[in-house]
C-alpha cells in the first residue's frame, strides 16, 4: 500500500460466512414475526464469521476462512400466552 515514505506492508486475515437464500411461501411464515427471530439470525451470522476470522488468524497471515453457511429456519408460530387460573 503506498504511503508518504514509500510502500507500507499490509496484511489481512478475514473471516466470512453466508446466509443461504430461501424464499418462504406466505403460508410458511407465522404472523406476527418477532424481531427476536431476526436478531438471533444476525447474531448467529456474526458468531460464525468471528469464528472463521480467528481460524484465519491461527492459520497465518493473509488468510480468508469461510464459516459454516447459515440456512433460514422457518420461525415457529407465536402462540398466545396461556391464561392463568387463579
Amino acid at each position: 500500500m503506498p504511503g508518504p515514505e514509500g510502500a507500507l506492508p499490509l496484511q489481512c486475515s478475514l473471516g466470512m460466512t453466508a446466509l443461504e437464500p430461501h424464499i418462504f411461501a406466505s403460508t410458511d411464515l407465522p404472523y406476527p414475526m418477532l424481531g427476536a427471530y431476526f436478531t438471533t439470525m444476525v447474531k448467529d451470522l456474526a458468531r460464525r464469521a468471528d469464528e472463521a476470522l480467528y481460524e484465519a488468524k491461527r492459520g497465518g497471515r493473509n488468510r480468508l476462512r469461510r464459516g459454516a453457511t447459515l440456512s433460514w429456519a422457518i420461525p415457529m408460530p407465536v402462540s398466545a400466552p396461556e391464561a392463568s387460573t387463579a
